[in-house]
Formats: structure tokens, sequence, C-alpha cells
């Protein structure tokens, strides 16, 4: 598998993966790996999981046949939300075709005139990894003789992509009287901002006149906030809850976040943000 080097003219579809897709929710979860053949002129990738737009796709092993080359082109490899790879085939001397539109790239081949196979060293790997940077896994809390690679000791794909002025909206999730939103397919733990929201509600007599808002890590209570009745100058009601539950909470594969409401039951939304220290390695559902 060849790797980019500075001046590689297949950087340009690099970049483009890594400041438009990856912070948009397209990247590869697991494997998806590219292989040549040393016989024909095709390329096989490996069934994995990929994410594109935010919503994840599963890939069964797939291998597609280039067509011959009457000139050196690249041929793009790329799969696309029904999980099937598709090949966007060069039509410049040595240039790479755009990624198409809501599909992650996987491999760039060099197709070179009267080429017949499709070797290993005529393939870019232009795999996006949400858990890895250019193919190797960082660990950013590791102590490099007692310093970490980052200030912090994490390291965010979103803060350290692009620079945005509000925290990235991963999922809101709306239910009555809770919802639940759980973690998946993490291969490390991360970082993540909560909000909770809760719709108005009236009031009459014989109802509690205070509903308490509650959050949930796994079962376990990690936080409540009450609220109390207002009054328009004719009756009590429940104005509309809005609170930030917490700043920077870890959370590890396989977590699971509650909200909900008890007292006076209303619909309620947890909003989940990654963080700009450090965002979640991991998807939410």
């Amino acid at each position: 598998m060849k790797t980019f080097q500075d001046g590689d003219p297949l950087f340009g579809a690099m970049m483009h993966a890594i400041a438009n897709l990856w912070p948009n929710g397209t990247a590869v979860l697991s494997g998806c790996a590219p292989t040549g053949s040393s016989t024909t002129r095709q390329v096989t990738v490996a069934g994995g999981t990929v994410v594109i737009n935010g919503t994840v796709v599963s890939i069964s092993q797939q291998t597609k046949t280039l067509d011959a080359a009457t000139f050196d082109r690249y041929d793009l490899v790329s799969i696309n939300t029904s999980g099937q790879a598709i090949v966007t085939k060069g039509v410049d001397t040595r240039r790479v075709p755009p990624v198409p539109a809501n599909s992650v790239p996987i491999a760039i081949c060099l197709v070179e005139t009267g080429q017949t196979a499709l070797p290993t060293d005529r393939i870019y790997d232009t795999r996006m990894d949400a858990f890895r940077l250019s193919s190797l896994n960082i660990n950013a809390d590791k102590n490099w003789n007692r310093k970490n690679i980052t200030n912090l000791g994490k390291i965010s794909p979103i803060s350290w992509l692009a620079v945005t002025g509000n925290d990235p909206l991963l999922i809101s999730k709306t239910g009555n009287p809770s919802t639940t939103v759980s973690f998946t397919q993490q291969v490390e733990k991360g970082n993540i901002k909560i909000v909770a929201l809760g719709e108005g509600a009236g009031y009459y007599y014989g109802l509690p006149q205070t509903r308490v808002f509650h959050v949930y890590l796994n079962g376990d209570e990690i936080w409540s906030q009450s609220q109390g009745l207002s009054w328009d100058g004719e009756q009590s009601y429940y104005s509309s809850f809005s609170a930030i539950v917490d700043e920077d909470l870890v959370i590890e594969p396989g977590d699971a976040l509650t909200l909900s409401v008890t007292g006076v039951t209303s619909s309620v939304t947890m909003e989940i943000y990654a963080t700009p220290i450090v965002a979640p390695y991991g998807l939410v559902v």
C-alpha cells in the first residue's frame, strides 16, 4: 500500500476528506482495507463499517475491476450510503477525480497504460478512519517523558480540523417522559457536553408544584435540577426548561445516558455536543 508524501498529487483528495468529510460525520469506523491483485486490474475492499453524514453503514467484502487505461490515470474507490463500493474513473492524466457526494473514500488506484494488474504499490489507502490519523494510532494521554502530546492530554478530530464558534451538535433526542442516548462503536473514551431541555406544561390543582429533571449514566444519577411553577398573572404553569448538565463529561464504549422528568411529566430532549476540548470517539444513537 502506498503512503502519501509531500508533493504527492493525491494530497488534495486527502485534504478534502480531512477538511470536509470527517468533520461532518463521514469516515471509516472499522475495516474496509483495500487490496490489489498481482494478476488482474482488481481492487478488493474488505468488510467493515463506515459512517456517512452521521449514518452508520455496514460493508461486505467487494471486488471491483478497473477499466484498461489508454493514458495513466487515477481511479477513486469509495463506499456509498447503500454500502456499495463504487469506482469513479479518472478522466485526466494523473489527476484524481472528485469524491462523489454522500460517499466515503477508500482508495485511489493508479492505472497505467497497458497495465493488466493492480499491485499493492499502485493503491493509495485514503480511508479517513475515525480512530486513526494517517493510519497511525495516537495515544494523546500517554506519558511521553512526563509530557502529553497535547497540553490537555487529549486530542479532538473536530477541534483539530476546524475552529468552530460553537460546540458541534452530535444528536438531539426527544422522549416523554424520558429519553436515552447510547454510545456505541467506540475504541477510546471521549468527552461530551450535555444539555437538558423540557417542554412547558400546564398546571392544575393537585399536581406537584415542582418537577425534577434527572440525568442518569448507566442507571446512576449524575445530575438533577428542580423547576418551580411560573405565574402569568392568571394561572400557574411550568415554563420550558433548559440547563447545561455537564460541559465535559467523559464517556466510554457502551455508556448510556438517560434524561427523565418526574413530578409533572412532559416531553424532554437531550442534546449531545462534541466539546471543543475533545470529541467523542464514536457514535451516539
